[in-house]
């Protein structure tokens, strides 16, 4: 393997390993994989951290060997050795270009701050319905209606025949704030999240509908706790509680973003 290549490749391992190794400190891993498997992201920056030492080791033998090769053939022809030259420069230049390639993405994933799914990602609209995501309906049963997030009380509305049942049940939840054409100009509005099961591949946008006087003001995607109880009504045909959010700050009141945006089903 030609020299610019060796060392081509030891850059891009050790690159690598650095931008795996920020994405863990900084906490920014989990704006694209899930929790449960930021382990493995510790394990892969280790990997390619060995796999850069290993390829600059063999790159320093290597470059020793050529050196004593060269030393021993320094009565070679001048035409030839300006061939070896120019075969050389020719394969470094190559071999510098690939890295470049392979090299801008990591470079990006510097210059770019990192921040979770917003509303920016959502295609058509935040679902109520979980569909496909029921793993975890029983733990809803376990959990006090107050300590409910938006994954949980979505789980419970479709695991529940008679919505009704939901009329006049308190909750406490935080998300984002959505709003879907219909919503625009009213004082309706929903509170979402993600739910992620790998990572912001496969993420779905989940909400529940909020009712509040001045909820028309609240800017979207600014973060939210909303408490309230929910009344169970039926727009368009189609039947869902909404939650009746407390008037004043008690209802709704302005959050950061949480630590951990994403909920995991």
């Amino acid at each position: 393997m030609p020299k610019a290549q060796r060392w081509a490749q030891v850059i891009i391992l050790a690159a690598m390993g650095v931008y795996f190794t920020y994405s863990l400190l900084t906490g920014n891993i989990t704006n694209y994989i899930a929790q449960k498997f930021v382990w493995l992201t510790w394990i892969a920056a280790g990997l390619l951290f060995v796999l850069a030492a290993l390829a600059a080791q063999s790159a320093l033998r290597e470059d020793a060997h050529d050196h004593d090769h060269d030393h021993d053939h320094g009565d070679h022809e001048e035409n030839e050795h300006a061939h070896h030259h120019d075969h050389a420069h020719g394969t470094g230049i190559g071999a510098w270009v690939a890295l470049g390639i392979v090299a801008l993405p990591v470079l990006l994933g510097f210059a770019v701050p990192s921040s979770p799914l917003d509303s920016r990602a959502i295609e058509g609209d935040v679902s109520s319905d979980l569909g496909s995501i029921t793993t975890g309906d029983a733990q809803v049963i376990g959990t006090a209606p107050l300590q409910r997030n938006v994954l949980e009380w979505i789980r419970a509305f479709n695991t529940t025949p008679a919505l009704d049942s939901f009329n006049g049940q308190e909750a406490n939840i935080a998300g984002f704030i959505y709003r879907n054409p219909a919503m625009d100009g009213t004082d309706q509005f929903m509170v979402a999240r993600f739910v992620m099961s790998c990572c912001v591949a496969d993420a779905q946008a989940i909400g529940l509908t909020v009712e509040w006087p001045g909820g028309a003001d609240l800017a979207e995607d600014s973060w939210v706790q909303v408490r309230g109880t929910f009344q169970v009504q039926t727009t368009d045909g189609t039947t869902r509680p909404v939650l009746i959010a407390y008037d004043g700050s008690d209802g709704v009141t302005p959050i950061a973003q949480p630590e951990h945006p994403y909920l995991y089903p």
